[in-house]
């Protein structure tokens, strides 16, 4: 194995020193294996960051029990189960739920959202977890426009989207001022409660 030297801040060689211990392994041994991985992250066009971002998704996860479905699975069962108008409103109430679920669980690891870059920080790692394939943000004086470009192709979806938005921003703090719904879009105006 070659030897070489990295330098790491005090706080860094802290932790992979307690980890060492606490996983029963030499420093050098974690160092190599945490370099790999992130080394193989990289290679798929992932930043280390965004590993960071997986490892908080994957907690996420674990408190929601989510099933990995095409969306156009998804879609099918949402447009069957939406012909029933008081189905639809129930689904729509499930999916604010669900969306204020996920902001809870996310604060508890980022903490409240105390400004824009924090709040955007969030939701990147919720956009991530989601049918959202791009989330643009423009700040426009305290309000926050968020345009949602998503793989959803149908009303019903549009609908449950916004619903899980809604439940998202209330829960993070902040007033749902308007929105408007499209297939396979979404916008949405927030500002900060009080």
């Amino acid at each position: 194995m070659k030897r070489t030297t990295v330098a790491i801040n005090e706080s860094t060689a802290r932790r992979l020193s307690e980890l060492s211990r606490r996983n029963k392994m030499v420093v050098s041994a974690l160092a190599t294996e945490a370099l790999e991985v992130t080394c193989d992250a990289m290679d798929m066009g992932f930043t280390p960051g965004d590993l960071r971002d997986l490892i908080v998704i994957l907690k996420l996860a674990s408190f929601i029990d989510p099933v990995l479905l095409p969306i156009d699975v998804v879609e099918k069962l949402i447009v069957i189960a939406s012909r029933d108008a008081g189905t639809l409103n129930s689904l729509i109430e499930d999916f604010r739920q669900l969306g204020a679920r996920i902001a809870s669980t996310t604060i508890s690891y980022y903490g409240t959202p105390s400004n824009v870059e924090e709040l955007l920080k969030t939701l990147t790692v919720i956009s991530k977890i989601s049918a959202f394939k791009e989330v643009k943000t423009t700040r426009r004086d305290a309000t926050l426009e968020i345009s949602i470009i998503g793989s959803w192709k149908t009303e019903e979806t549009s609908k449950l989207i916004e619903a899980f938005v809604k439940g998202a921003f209330e829960t993070l703090g902040y007033n749902v001022k308007e929105t408007y719904v499209g297939v396979g879009s979404l916008k949405v105006m927030v500002a900060p409660k009080g």
